[in-house]
């Protein structure tokens, strides 16, 4: 976004071809460099064309950078140490350096930072971590989304941390949880609409997620 190029392309097809990695050329990317790759994928920038912004992610697995990193299972630690040496507070003066140089940096670091959560989503990666490295993430999610909760600011990031709760709970087949969803008709349907799950059902799933970790312990 921002070339000329860009700008030219007539529609979502030919922006996903455009930002397709030659297949020579994918397996040669190391892990980090393909991490970055797929969190600062540009197309994320189209993220507000959707009414349910759930779409745009499920439009990342047409990006063959995303799959193949989807496919290294050694890069999943990686993937969650991402998360956890990510401080969100910061977020607020990249912005402000952005504004000052006149680019879109505060955006892009903010849509990457979703991405990374949803990556961790997958149960292909949360079945593969560590019990150990799965209640870190979890204990991470759960202080950033109070964090966000003061500042009133990011609140798809947020809406990300309460989806990585529930797929981790969700992972260890938390009846709590899956007894609520028995009989709550939003949290049936969280799977699909958790970017725009209003407060009270992500509270429900914090609440939740807290009691996991008590009883986990």
């Amino acid at each position: 976004p921002g070339d000329e190029k860009w700008k030219d392309l007539k529609s979502f097809y030919e922006m996903i071809k455009t930002l397709q990695i030659k297949e020579d050329v994918l397996p040669t990317i190391n892990n980090e460099e393909l991490l970055e790759l797929v969190l600062f994928n540009p197309f994320m920038m189209l993220k507000g064309s959707y009414d349910n912004p759930v779409n745009i992610f499920n439009l990342l697995p047409r990006f063959n950078s995303y799959n193949e990193l989807i496919k290294r299972k050694d890069a999943y630690p990686l993937i969650a140490n991402k998360f956890l040496n990510c401080d969100v507070s910061q977020l607020e003066s990249i912005y402000a350096i952005g504004r000052n140089q006149n680019n879109f940096m505060g955006v892009k670091c903010n849509y990457a930072i979703q991405v990374n959560r949803y990556l961790l989503s997958h149960n292909e990666i949360l079945n593969e971590l560590s019990d150990s490295l799965l209640i870190r993430l979890m204990e991470k999610s759960i202080a950033e989304y109070h964090m966000l909760d003061t500042v009133n600011k990011y609140s798809d990031i947020q809406n990300l941390d309460t989806y990585l709760m529930y797929k981790i709970m969700q992972k260890y087949n938390y009846e709590p949880l899956i007894n609520q969803q028995k009989t709550d008709q939003s949290l049936k349907k969280y799977d699909s609409m958790f970017l725009t799950a209003i407060k009270s059902d992500k509270q429900k799933i914090v609440n939740f997620a807290s009691d996991f970790l008590k009883a986990r312990k």
